[in-house]
């Protein structure tokens, strides 16, 4: 997003130039610097970027022409918007942004997202997700769907939800309601049939 786009309360990710930083010593050291806009021009917005823990390689990375992308929670401030450690990147002029949306998973302290996001992509690599369902159930599932609601197959739903495009609805992935969703649903209840009918099978016999 623009810097001069962002909201309290967003989350999001802006790329710009440091302006200036310094170590202030509030109560506890802080390292706090202004990153701006270089596009906006002088009298563009500003935001604070503010990191109450800090080691010696962050002062290097945020220092004075640095071009970063970070991404985090806005928050307002006494002199403005800011963002409190939010995750930062030096990037170059012209860097290309992901080609998907970044996931957050569900964590415990001292597990970062960057270690679950390698553990995810390992697994995706190596994971057997070969269609399962018969093809000739395909023509008559779509058949029953509008065009846009369509359920891709097994591979394509689960790398969909790991790796969300720009554009995809983050409304119907979180509710539930996007197609690769949808799709994984199905085939959870299609597993829980078949076991419950194997179980019964199994009863009847004995």
């Amino acid at each position: 997003m623009p810097i001069a786009a962002l909201r309290a309360g967003d989350h999001a990710q802006v790329e710009g130039v440091v302006e200036r930083s310094e170590v202030l010593q509030r109560g506890r050291r802080q390292l706090v610097a202004a990153l701006a806009d270089p596009e906006a021009g002088p009298r563009g917005a500003r935001l604070t970027i503010r990191l109450l823990n800090f080691y010696p390689s962050q002062l290097k990375q945020l220092r004075a022409g640095a071009r970063l992308r970070v991404r985090g929670e806005v928050r307002g401030g006494l002199f403005g918007l800011e963002m409190v450690h939010p995750v930062i990147r030096e990037v170059e002029p012209g860097t290309p942004l992901a080609a998907s949306l970044t996931p957050i998973y569900p964590t415990v302290a001292a597990l970062p997202q960057a270690y679950l996001r390698r553990a995810v992509e390992a697994s995706l690599a190596r994971a057997d997700l070969d269609e399962i369902l018969p093809e000739g159930l395909w023509p008559g599932v779509h058949a029953a769907l509008p065009e846009s609601a369509r359920w891709p197959r097994l591979r394509d739903a689960v790398c969909r939800l790991h790796r969300p495009a720009p554009d995809d609805d983050l409304d119907a992935l979180h509710d539930g309601t996007h197609p690769a969703r949808r799709r994984l649903a199905f085939d959870e209840l299609v597993a829980q049939q078949l076991s419950q009918g194997r179980a019964l099978a199994i009863r009847r016999a004995q």
